[in-house]
């Protein structure tokens, strides 16, 4: 219990906004009222609950065990309505590892549809839960691209990763190609052993990137389901020129975790990192929208269609 709560001092980015000591106190009477193994895990329960952030997670070591990790099927949808690009991003899940072609095959798609989609994308978060943001910002390239999307900053303000794009849109960490920043860190991550593996091969012979569109109007869709990774996505976005949010605020955890593995075998997630968009602008919170709508689709399609002066078909109601 006392290495956990360490570990939470030490790393969790809102630190300076907990009273530690009291914290400590709660945990240490929780734990001496029931001196068993569950109930130090309780007890570092109840510091979670009170601390907040959903990144913050006790993982008992039987979870663990049980957690190996598999492909999700799961690509994103690039469709083409009349002269927009639609781009919706699934989660890609934390306890599963995303094909390695799924950039590939996205930006395939993303390619054949550039040439007929003049007026605007449209990039739907609604429904990403969250998971790696690698993947997702990679397909983003040709619409960020020469630009610094995002950092992920840690308490003391210091950089754990800086993302953004080259010339030619490909994703860059640190000022690294993608891939190569990806092989030279450390794998900290102890539920998906080889998530780093994985990651570097789903960005390496990507082929021909699409042509970039860095001033095309983009219209974002969020909900109470945009969390995590689909919350960086939205924050990379945030800034660009001719961009805007629809729809509702975002789950409200723009935060980074890290994986510790305790004595037991259990393991202590920290957020550690917040998210910081190219302005300066942190995020730790839910995320409101531009344009809080209960019709996202309609109202984006309508904000293309005068900000790029061409015509979209609206969403049908029938």
């Amino acid at each position: 219990m006392d290495r956990a709560l360490d570990l939470l001092e030490d790393g969790y980015h809102g630190g300076d906004e907990v009273d530690w000591p009291e914290l400590r106190d709660v945990a240490h009477r929780r734990l001496d009222a029931d001196p068993a193994r569950v109930d130090s895990y309780l007890a570092i329960g109840a510091v979670l609950s009170r601390i907040g952030d959903a990144h913050n997670q006790l993982i008992y070591p039987a979870v663990v065990q049980q957690a190996v990790p598999e492909r999700s099927g799961e690509y994103p949808r690039v469709e083409r309505d009349g002269d927009v690009l639609i781009i919706k991003l699934p989660p890609v899940h934390v306890r599963y590892v995303t094909s390695p072609d799924y950039v590939r095959r996205t930006l395939a798609a993303i390619r054949e549809g550039t040439e007929q989609a003049t007026c605007g994308w449209i990039v739907d978060l609604r429904e990403f839960t969250g998971g790696s943001m690698f993947h997702p910002l990679a397909v983003l390239g040709p619409v960020l691209v020469g630009q610094a999307a995002l950092t992920l900053e840690h308490a003391d303000g210091t950089v754990a990763t800086a993302v953004g794009f080259d010339a030619d849109g490909a994703l860059l960490l640190d000022g690294l190609p993608a891939a190569e920043a990806i092989a030279e860190r450390s794998v900290d991550e102890v539920l998906l052993p080889d998530l780093a593996e994985q990651e570097m091969l789903a960005l390496t012979d990507l082929g021909p990137l699409p042509l970039p569109t860095p001033d095309i109007p983009i219209a974002v869709l969020t909900s109470r389901l945009t969390a995590s990774s689909g919350e960086a996505v939205a924050v990379a976005l945030e800034g660009r020129p001719a961009t805007r949010r629809f729809g509702q605020a975002t789950y409200g955890i723009p935060t980074g975790p890290t994986s510790y593995e305790l004595e037991d075998g259990a393991v202590l997630r920290v957020a550690t990192t917040r998210m910081v968009d190219r302005d300066g602008n942190a995020y730790s919170t839910s995320i409101p929208p531009d344009v809080d709508t209960s019709e996202p689709e309609a109202d984006a399609a309508a904000w293309l269609e005068d900000a790029a002066r061409c015509s979209v078909s609206q969403p049908s109601h029938e």
